[in-house]
């Protein structure tokens, strides 16, 4: 994951620190280039958007250490789960503990309010974001990850065959996630039950149970088999990291 992740990741750091100074006159704010270039932007509002260019990239360092976190946590859980049921109570150990560490975070690290609202700059936007996005809230979502391939590894060790009943299942899991956030979500506003951004937990778990059921549907499967998809799931890594610093480049020279 490393060499996948972290060479784009460089690259499009410094390029898009570059373009900023040279075409759109930005300032360096050199604090967030140091804290991105070793991965520590996302533990303060100052540092959280490590490129004004290119803000997206405030994902990958919350990522990286999500991946370092990730088999420590597993190694605790199966050194002793012998089955599947004892792997997943791990796992739902782990969820329910991270999300108690929420309102405590909240309560302690909770910013200032002075230059604080988007329309101070990216910055100011930080302010509001933090410390309802932290690592415990972002590795909830890594977990219900491994959640949901620990449910589709069990299921083909068992010789599961394709039924319809998994196409039901992802499009119901969907379909609650769709109106959820229809009816709940104000983006990048914390939501008022989980306090956390974009519905998570809650829309991370929808969404990871309609994707574990993917694999044993008819429908759905042969669907997201298509050329097309197979094509942008591997320019997916880079469509995300390059598209933002092209719109804002675009926006302004327009």
């Amino acid at each position: 994951r490393a060499a996948r992740i972290l060479p784009a990741y460089y690259l499009i750091l410094i390029l898009s620190t570059l373009l900023a100074v040279q075409i759109l006159d930005f300032k360096i704010v050199w604090s967030r280039i140091v804290s991105g270039v070793f991965l520590v932007s996302h533990f303060h509002w100052n540092t959280f958007f490590a490129s004004e260019l290119d803000p997206p990239l405030w994902t990958i360092t919350l990522e990286i250490w999500s991946y370092i976190l990730l088999p420590i946590v597993l190694f605790s859980i199966f050194w002793k789960a012998r089955t599947v049921k004892a792997a997943a109570i791990g796992m739902g150990i782990w969820i329910v503990f991270l999300q108690s560490l929420q309102p405590l975070i909240i309560k302690f690290f909770m910013t200032d309010d002075y230059l604080k609202g988007w329309e101070w700059g990216w910055a100011g936007g930080a302010k509001l974001w933090l410390p309802y996005w932290n690592l415990a809230s972002f590795f909830t979502q890594f977990l219900l990850g491994a959640c949901a391939a620990l449910y589709i590894s069990h299921k083909k060790s068992k010789g599961t065959q394709p039924s319809r009943k998994y196409d039901l299942l992802s499009l119901a899991g969907s379909l609650v996630a769709f109106v959820l956030i229809q009816v709940r979500l104000i983006p990048g506003v914390p939501d008022a039950i989980t306090r956390q951004p974009y519905l998570s937990p809650v829309y991370a778990a929808l969404v990871a149970f309609a994707l574990a059921n993917v694999p044993f549907s008819r429908f759905l499967g042969n669907f997201l088999e298509m050329r097309f998809f197979k094509r942008v799931a591997p320019l997916s890594f880079g469509l995300y990291l390059w598209h933002y610093m092209i719109m804002q480049i675009w926006q302004n020279k327009m």
